[in-house]
């Protein structure tokens, strides 16, 4: 059975679609639960290898920008994108923005939603961008060297994600 740590304790997959079991971690965690003290619990998926993760979205956005619009895959514009999903060099970075919203996901899985993963490109501030929409959660990675945007520090369900070589 699929399983992760958690502070609370150990988490499993039920088997059943948006339902998670939680083997609490002591006695009194058991305890808080089962008088409803405590009656949820937040999962924090975390980008654990951002490089590679970052030159997966940067070559799935140079693919699709070729196949629809040859003449700017191979024009300068994208060229450092190329070059940094091939083979960054050492110290070089990137980024990428993630919107994860729990719920949207939970609904999904529950069948409450459907969503038809697409990846777009999209021209956001002059700048070429590939977006990845799955249902929950959607990702957007400049195809041209830039500075993201700040992100307002309120939304926790938006993450700006650098990838360093």
């Amino acid at each position: 059975m699929t399983s992760i740590s958690a502070t609370l304790g150990r988490i499993y997959a039920s088997g059943i679609p948006g339902l998670l079991e939680l083997a609490p971690r002591n006695h009194t965690i058991l305890e808080k639960v089962m008088t409803d003290e405590i009656t949820s619990f937040r999962v924090v998926a975390e980008v654990t290898e951002p490089l590679a993760v970052c030159r997966m979205l940067l070559k799935m956005g140079l693919e699709l920008l070729a196949k629809h619009l040859y003449d700017v895959a191979v024009s300068a514009r994208v060229q450092d994108a190329i070059r940094y999903a091939r083979s960054p060099t050492r110290g070089e970075h990137w980024w990428f923005s993630v919107y994860a919203n729990p719920e949207d996901v939970v609904e999904v899985h529950q069948g409450l939603q459907k969503g038809i993963p697409s990846i777009e490109i999209v021209e956001r501030g002059g700048v070429l961008c590939s977006a990845l929409l799955l249902p929950g959660i959607t990702t957007l990675t400049p195809l041209e060297r830039c500075n993201p945007t700040p992100l307002n520090p309120d939304d926790a369900l938006m993450r700006l994600i650098w990838a360093v070589c």
